[in-house]
């Protein structure tokens, strides 16, 4: 028993070692040294989905958000809460719109405002599918300049589908459409775990550096963030994280619950890991009406705030570089 036991001591602090050796942790930053504010808006649209129930999440995000019982504190130590230093431009939420076409729009329209305000796009949905309209604003609005666009996605499937229902604008073709026309410059999915031929078709025909959860391996997608292995060193980069990455155990609300996601932690430690500006987020596909005990909403707004600490971090540094 006690060879046993001293065995298993010793792995415990091997394994303490290495993560202590790994885990880079994310740098504070102060309310003062803020210039650049987020426009938050909300989506509540899933007209394109099969299953209904993320329109109802803009709200609940914003609940949980600004909760008495959560802290405002960023873990880069930015204060959202902070009264002399607002981060957010609140925009509201957006009802749904039942038209694809017109959906499409006003999303696309409400991005390109923040982003004539020199603001930060951060949007909470909603379902997948408004991230082509949203990506689409930007490319319009940076057309001119022709600045690359990497996208991160963080998701349990592709949303690489061609043709789905005939509907074009579908929650799982969103990427499909965003690649044929051409309005990022690359594509990295870290969590997926469902795929298909044609999926692995349109993979490879889009050159997507797929990060599957069955050959995942955490530090090393973390030291290769870090080192911009993935996006050149300071080309921006737009966050769409669909909350089905995680694995149920950790957010329930989603419509479709696919076991053997990421852990809260680890996603949290990717995210803290981007080292490129962040040129805007979303946070997609949460289900309220499939949360249990508010759960998911509370990771959300989690995320939320985290992700809003890394814009404010990560466009501050490039910043700094930019005027040496």
């Amino acid at each position: 028993m006690l060879r046993v036991c001293l065995r298993r001591s010793n792995v415990i602090r091997r394994i303490k070692r290495i993560e202590k050796r790994n885990y880079v942790p994310p740098k504070l930053l102060l309310n003062e040294e803020v210039e650049q504010k987020i426009g938050l808006v909300g989506f509540c649209v899933d007209g394109n989905s099969v299953i209904k129930g993320a329109s109802k999440a803009p709200p609940l995000v914003r609940k949980a958000l600004w909760a008495h019982t959560n802290s405002l504190y960023t873990e880069t130590g930015l204060n959202l809460g902070h009264q002399n230093y607002p981060i957010f431009l609140n925009m509201g939420d957006i009802e749904e719109i039942p038209q694809p076409e017109a959906r499409f729009r006003i999303i696309n329209s409400a991005v390109t405002s923040i982003l004539n305000g020199k603001r930060v796009p951060l949007a909470i949905g909603g379902d997948q599918s408004i991230t082509y309209p949203i990506i689409h604003g930007i490319r319009s609005h940076l057309n001119k300049n022709e600045v690359p666009i990497h996208v991160l996605h963080f998701d349990s499937s592709p949303d690489l589908h061609r043709n789905i229902g005939n509907n074009k604008y579908s929650n799982v073709s969103s990427f499909a459409r965003i690649m044929e026309d051409d309005l990022v410059t690359s594509l990295v999915q870290i969590g997926t775990r469902v795929k298909s031929k044609e999926l692995e078709d349109q993979i490879n025909k889009y050159n997507v550096k797929s990060i599957d959860m069955k050959f995942y391996n955490h530090f090393d997608t973390l030291e290769k963030l870090r080192n911009n292995h993935y996006f050149p060193r300071s080309e921006p980069v737009y966050i769409t994280l669909d909350i089905s990455v995680l694995d149920p155990a950790y957010a329930p609300g989603v419509s479709r619950p696919i076991p053997g996601g990421l852990s809260t932690r680890q996603l949290l430690d990717i995210i803290h890991s981007i080292n490129n500006p962040i040129i805007a987020a979303d946070i997609v596909e949460f289900n309220p009406l499939m949360d249990v005990n508010s759960l998911t909403a509370n990771v959300v707004a989690k995320l939320l705030k985290e992700i809003c600490g890394m814009i404010i971090l990560t466009n501050s540094q490039s910043e700094k570089k930019n005027n040496l």
